[in-house]
């Protein structure tokens, strides 16, 4: 989709400095899909990848504020809907959080998710293409 329709998610700018900061020092470009599998059903998916890994037909490609590239995985997108992501530092380190809509349960690891599964349907519907 690069570059596509509406953005879909908030970044808080902590967020995204961290991003940026990620794609700067490792050269790559953060990307974030679900999947299924964890103990809650789903889990969420980070990976580093090239410019020229990402899928133009399918993927969402969202420009930072600060210059930055992230990438959401287009097949995951209704999962992703309104979803949230923060940065959280403690002392025991730093953490991407996802807060979700469409997330029903998640678990103690913190990567587990399960959907309410109406919201996402409901998502679905929204990314179809005019006929």
């Amino acid at each position: 989709m690069r570059g596509g329709y509406i953005t879909m998610i908030k970044i808080s700018p902590e967020a995204e400095m961290h991003l940026k900061g990620i794609q700067d020092i490792e050269g790559k470009i953060p990307k974030l899909s679900v999947a299924g599998g964890g103990c809650a059903g789903f889990k969420y998916v980070w990976d580093l990848i090239t410019e020229e890994q990402i899928d133009d037909m399918a993927d969402e490609v969202i420009t930072l504020s600060n210059g930055g590239t992230f990438v959401l995985d287009g097949y995951s997108l209704m999962y992703l809907f309104g979803m949230e992501l923060i940065l959280n530092k403690g002392v025991f380190g730093t953490t991407l959080e996802i807060n979700n809509p469409q997330a029903a349960a998640g678990c103690g690891c913190g990567e587990s998710v399960n959907f309410d599964m109406d919201a996402v349907a409901a998502n679905q519907e929204s990314f179809k293409l005019p006929e």
